[in-house]
């Protein structure tokens, strides 16, 4: 199971640790480490947020503290009403240039009492620094990409869609063990380099509101565990700045998160015409891919530019393999802004995917199943606005995804309110809609509305 940490992770973080003291230990390192959206703080940071002295025990704990009350709007005052606690611990202890990091969550997902304790670790890793860098081993969350809260090339962390769509997508992503190297290069570069020895793909509901498969819809399905050696995953990430923009490109190797399913018929009676004398088998797999990816984010007054693009190459190269995904081309832009004079930030991207080879495939090929509207492409708009006023006591976030090919669409507004410094309460929503079938209009009756109380600390 994820959530255990593996004695050849352990082993491997000990022969890293001790590597990294040797080649590294007689060089200058560097203090900044790159971009404001990475997913871990720089040890500047760490120092300015109250973090070690050289030899000196510190921990830091923070996080959050709530209710939430939940009711969907498909039968009125009799609509489904659910209330949960949440709250978020992080826990950082620090010694030296050792760092440990464990983050806790309680919510209506890990109360369930079908879900198991251990979900309730979001995140547990060590950090350790030495002059070139720093080394990351554990359960760990990593996004890429320069996108605003949406990426394309962003596919470290599989996502779990079992509890629906929440609008931060790191909230969705399933943490995954990993060690991870960071080396500094020059003044603002910074080279990543994961493995991970295990391999998840998305989470999909098969039962309840959220559901997106039938599992009748997939006879005596069986599934392959995938790991160790022949299944693991790498990845590679190089950032830098070039004037006004922040650059990079990465390499993926592992397999694509989405899953296809292998259905085949074996005649196991006597009757070769009677369609019950043969037995059908499911096999759930997933497709082995390269990806190929690079970012860009630039400033040109008020305004931030967004890009990113993306090749897979998958070993289903001639697109004849009907459970497994052909090459695709992903890309991202967008644009966001403030507008002069005002609080009142906007933001609007834009995602696709071409799936290569696409009018050569059968009815039952898991591209083709996966289309909309029978096209190659899917397209998506994501606009979002945010305003505060009030003196800032207040502030209204509207957003909402708009998928061009099924006419479907999912609208979310946020209304916080800040009476205290450290307290935040909010009224939120989501609905939900589409002309053709899409997950969007699977989930028509779920809209909701919620009231949530929360303590920062």
């Amino acid at each position: 199971m994820k959530r255990n940490i593996f004695i050849s992770l352990v082993w491997i973080l000990l022969v890293m640790m001790t590597s990294t003291g040797v080649l590294f230990g007689q060089e200058d390192g560097f203090t900044d480490i790159f971009g404001t959206d990475e997913a871990v703080e720089s040890e500047e940071d760490i120092i300015s947020d109250g973090g070690y002295t050289s030899g000196v025990l510190n921990v830091n704990i923070s996080g959050e503290i709530g209710l939430t009350m939940k009711s969907y709007l498909n039968e009125g005052l009799n609509s489904e009403f659910t209330t949960s606690p949440r709250m978020k611990l992080d826990i950082a202890p620090v010694a030296g240039d050792l760092e440990g990091f464990a983050s806790f969550k309680v919510d209506d997902w890990t109360l369930d009492p079908d879900v198991a304790p251990e979900e309730m670790i979001d995140e547990m890793y060590l950090r350790y620094f030495f002059s070139a860098g720093y080394l990351e081993a554990g359960l760990k969350k990593v996004e890429w990409g320069k996108g605003d809260g949406i990426h394309v090339i962003d596919n470290i962390n599989p996502l779990n869609q079992s509890g629906g769509i929440v609008p931060d997508i790191n909230e969705m992503k399933d943490p995954m063990n990993m060690v991870k190297l960071n080396l500094y290069t020059g003044a603002n570069g910074l080279a990543e380099f994961i493995y991970i020895p295990m391999f998840e793909g998305y989470t999909i509901a098969d039962d309840g509101r959220w559901a997106l498969v039938n599992p009748a819809d997939f006879p005596n399905l069986t599934i392959r565990e995938r790991g160790g050696i022949a299944d693991f995953t790498g990845a590679i990430r190089y950032t830098t700045v070039l004037g006004s923009m922040d650059l990079g490109g990465q390499y993926y190797y592992g397999y694509k998160p989405e899953p296809g399913y292998k259905v085949e018929s074996e005649f196991t009676g006597t009757d070769p015409y009677d369609p019950t004398h043969y037995t059908v088998s499911t096999e759930l797999v997933y497709t082995r891919a390269h990806l190929f990816g690079l970012e860009a984010g630039w400033a040109a007054g008020p305004f931030t530019f967004r890009a990113e693009a993306g090749y897979w190459l998958t070993e289903d190269f001639k697109g004849d393999q009907p459970e497994l995904y052909n090459n695709s081309l992903v890309c991202l832009g967008g644009v966001d802004f403030t507008l002069p004079g005002t609080n009142l930030f906007f933001s609007i991207q834009a995602t696709e995917t071409y799936v290569i080879n696409y009018n050569d495939l059968t009815d039952t090929d898991v591209d083709f199943l996966a289309a909309y509207d029978d096209k190659p492409t899917t397209t998506n708009i994501i606009p979002a606005l945010d305003l505060p006023f009030g003196k800032e006591k207040f502030k209204l976030r509207i957003g909402g995804v708009y998928l061009v090919e099924a006419g479907g669409w999912m609208a979310t507004q946020e209304l916080f309110y800040y009476p205290v410094d450290d307290m935040e309460i909010s009224v939120s929503g989501q609905l939900f809609g589409g002309e053709k079938d899409s997950h969007y209009k699977t989930w028509k009756d779920n809209g909701n509305i919620a009231l949530e109380f929360k303590y920062i600390f």
